[in-house]
């Protein structure tokens, strides 16, 4: 994840030589849905989960736009190991800012961009052995790095839909419980609560 964040850095910095190149002014604002994969390390036992993306794009310049996007995410997770019973959900609400290189035709567009996403997680999670019950539930921020890739059909001059894909990062400090068998153990540590997404969106432009 770290080669991710290097990635956006410098996509971001090589993108502003593009902003001065002509400028066309065109805005578009979309929704869109779909299917979010938690499969970065620290999810891969997590189970599917949705994903909205509320996106609005400015065209600054004929090759280059930025994209901000509020997002929402959940996955949820049931475990049984050794007599263990372990359950959790995720919910994720994200602001993430794009810069973003893009080519259009007359009625299709595609792009590819990178930036940096931040984000509220609500995490529940229980431990139960069926005598004792460990829960824990809280909220805390994580941030990272973004990189997002669609294609858009424009229908008619104001109304478009398309496809997206999206994989980030969203590290933060969080509290798990695992067990050996015989014990719990309540750990502290920085987990990616990110994965990637994959959704249909439709929208105007203006």
């Amino acid at each position: 994840m770290k080669l991710l964040l290097r990635f956006v850095f410098l996509f971001l910095i090589s993108s502003l030589i593009f902003i001065n190149q002509g400028t066309a002014g065109e805005n578009r604002l979309s929704i869109g849905g779909g299917v979010f994969y938690p499969n970065s390390d620290d999810l891969k036992t997590w189970d599917n989960g949705s994903s909205v993306t509320l996106s609005y794009s400015r065209r600054l310049a004929e090759k280059f736009c930025i994209h901000i996007d509020i997002s929402s995410f959940n996955t949820e997770k049931e475990r049984a190991l050794f007599g263990i019973l372990v359950e959790g959900t995720i919910q994720t609400v994200g602001l993430e800012l794009l810069g973003v290189f893009s080519h259009r035709t007359e009625k299709i567009e595609i792009y590819l961009g990178g930036g940096l996403g931040i984000y509220r997680n609500e995490i529940n999670l229980s431990v139960t052995d069926g005598i004792v019950k460990y829960t824990f539930d809280g909220e805390g921020r994580g941030t990272g790095g973004v990189l997002k890739t669609g294609l858009r059909y424009s229908f008619t001059e104001r109304f478009f839909a398309g496809i997206l894909f999206k994989v980030f990062v969203n590290n933060q400090e969080i509290v798990e419980y695992t067990t050996d068998g015989y014990n719990i153990y309540k750990i502290e540590e920085t987990l990616d609560l990110g994965g990637s997404i994959l959704n249909l969106e439709a929208g105007f432009i203006f």
